[in-house]
């Protein structure tokens, strides 16, 4: 309880600072003297009347609604009295911090008390990924759109052919690489298509 009250007053004197401080110096020419007194008596008030009446954001339309009523009352004459708003502002600005921060203020509370909380959801368990791996989709080249092909597009080199290509005992290297040449046009002649 004690706690709470505490909280409530810094977000009430807080709130009233920053609606005091700044909108005044907007609206107005001149601010209120001392206001660090004013400002703690106003906040004293408010944190009064929060922890006496309970607003919450949940029964603000229904179960409080007369101490609604009464707590913008309050706090319309609180700023029209103590801060010295004229009365459309200090209305203004009594409903509308009213509702902000006591509903703030509220939640907050209720987060202390442990209003709202509920049990932890358990955990369901993952599932366990599958062991099948997973399938390329079929192209007509054999090779997936994103893949770079590893081998030459003219086809895989025959280690027959590099043997081909090296002279052997006996040969000059002219005619092992004639040879290789006449075996590899050979070879393109097959890898076309007849008309």
């Amino acid at each position: 309880m004690f706690v709470e009250a505490i909280v409530t007053f810094l977000i009430v004197l807080a709130g009233i600072w920053f609606l005091t401080e700044v909108l005044q110096g907007i609206w107005y020419e001149s601010v209120v003297g001392q206001i660090v007194p004013r400002l703690l008596l106003a906040a004293l008030i408010f944190t009064a009347l929060q922890m006496y009446f309970q607003i919450r954001l949940e029964t603000l339309m229904d179960a409080s609604l007369p101490w609604v009523i009464v707590s913008g009352i309050l706090w319309a004459v609180v700023f029209y009295g103590l801060f010295q708003f004229s009365a459309g502002h200090a209305l203004g600005l009594g409903v509308g911090g009213m509702l902000l921060l006591t509903c703030l203020s509220g939640m907050v509370s209720d987060g202390f008390r442990g209003i709202g909380a509920g049990p932890a959801r358990p955990v369901s368990a993952r599932a366990r990924p599958t062991d099948t791996p997973k399938r390329m989709p079929r192209t007509s080249s054999g090779f997936a759109p994103f893949q770079v092909p590893s081998i030459d597009s003219r086809g895989p080199a025959l280690p027959a052919a590099n043997e081909a290509a090296k002279p052997q005992a006996g040969q000059s290297g002219e005619g092992a690489a004639a040879s290789s040449a006449k075996d590899a046009a050979s070879d393109a002649a097959k890898d076309q298509p007849k008309n």
